[in-house]
């Protein structure tokens, strides 16, 4: 739960730890401005209050490089990712990539009715495929990069983005701090470039064929792209492959090339944009895992997405040490999410998202004199004491974790 309607947004979480008989224990926790508050209210009196520097100073103390000075801000950051950009002028910019990508093709061919096989489901569609030698890749990145590197509107949008990333990893708020300056950015792609001003030696030179599938409405139902050595013989394979057939609908994703290979094939029926059907996952020719799903479907509540439906994965590798199916299952009611994932007849994990008034999203408050600050070394064993350790090890022998 969390509250941005203050200056200073409030986040509570509280977490069950439950078996199929009881509920075990209770784990709070608040994040307030430069403080976290924990608390385990069936075992412990007291609340522990970590400060945003003791929490600093631990990561440090870890060699951590994430920093903790605002527990809050990571969390902020992430939520907040509106970018000041001017999208008419940089969608201009990223015509003119695509220009410069056209003006380098060595070949291309239209090809009607190319029929696209996955499991059972055939489907014919019309193909775009176009070539290009490595020679002309060179000189269309030495081209993309020049421009890459004189366009305001492209460097804007990195640059912010860089920020967002970087504070987010920090967990620090000041964005301005964290950003590409012009010079390093003109730098780099300066270093790129010049890696690129010679031409490449005849034993590297290597060919892409790239082939697009395309339906009546100029939909992409699948990728194909195939890489040649200066011999013309096959060193990479891959491919995205989407067939569809009224409510019929088959999946394939595959990449081949001399050292490793992986494919993933999923058949099924989509009807009202809910998927059920079965699928398989592949590595180096033998089968590491099996799936069937009913009825999945991504919903989207206050711009978030939530899968509904259920899955089911077995895997196959029993090295994996993975004691039963994993399984998944979610619903959306009334705008409210609760769904449930675990490991079948050995593990559960519950979880929940609804959208709460003002009137109903009260968190629920604690005692400020009765917090134990977490460097307080004699309050905190004191708050630990005999009586609640024996509780905690108890609680960990009921789910199979031996403490003693």
């Amino acid at each position: 739960m969390y509250d941005r309607s203050e200056s200073d947004p409030r986040y509570f979480t509280s977490v069950d730890l439950l078996t199929q008989e009881e509920r075990l224990l209770t784990l709070d926790m608040y994040l307030e401005n430069d403080r976290m508050v924990l608390g385990l209210p069936d075992i412990l009196t007291s609340y522990v209050l970590v400060e945003g520097s003791t929490l600093s100073d631990l990561m440090t103390s870890f060699d951590s490089p994430v920093a903790l000075d605002d527990p809050f801000s990571l969390v902020n950051d992430m939520l907040e990712t509106d970018l000041d950009i001017d999208e008419a002028a940089l969608e201009k910019s990223m015509h003119r990539l695509i220009d410069i990508v056209m003006e380098h093709i060595d070949e291309a061919a239209f090809d009607s009715k190319q029929t696209v096989k996955v499991g059972e489901l055939s489907v014919a569609y019309d193909s775009y495929t176009i070539t290009l030698s490595s020679e002309n890749m060179r000189l269309m990145m030495l081209e993309l990069l020049e421009t890459i590197r004189d366009d305001d509107e492209i460097y804007n949008l990195i640059d912010q983005i860089a920020r967002k990333m970087s504070s987010v990893s920090s967990g620090m708020s000041g964005l301005d701090t964290y950003g590409i300056s012009p010079e390093d950015w003109e730098e780099e792609l300066n270093s790129a470039i010049e890696e690129l001003e010679e031409e490449v030696d005849p034993e590297d030179e290597f060919s892409l064929l790239y082939t697009v599938y395309v339906d009546s409405k100029d939909e992409i139902r699948g990728r194909d792209l195939v890489v040649f050595d200066n011999k013309d013989n096959e060193t990479g394979h891959l491919q995205l492959l989407n067939p569809v057939d009224g409510e019929q609908e088959a999946l394939l994703i595959a990449f081949e090339d001399e050292y490793d290979n992986f494919l993933l094939v999923a058949d099924y029926e989509e009807v009202d944009e809910k998927r059920t059907g079965s699928a398989t996952l592949d590595v180096g020719g033998e089968t590491v895992a099996t799936a069937t799903f009913s009825d999945l479907d991504a919903v989207v509540v206050d711009e978030q997405d939530y899968l509904v439906g259920e899955l089911e994965v077995t895997v196959e590798d029993e090295t994996a040490g993975i004691p039963g199916p994993i399984y998944y299952s979610g619903t959306m009611t009334g705008g409210a999410f609760s769904g449930e994932i675990g490991v079948r007849d050995y593990l559960s994990v519950y979880l929940g998202y609804e959208k709460l008034g003002s009137a109903d999203a009260d968190i629920p408050p604690y005692s400020e004199g009765d917090l134990v600050d977490v460097s307080n070394e004699e309050a905190l064993a004191a708050l630990f004491n005999e009586d609640a350790m024996n509780e905690l090890y108890e609680i960990m022998s009921k789910i199979g974790l031996n403490m003693e």
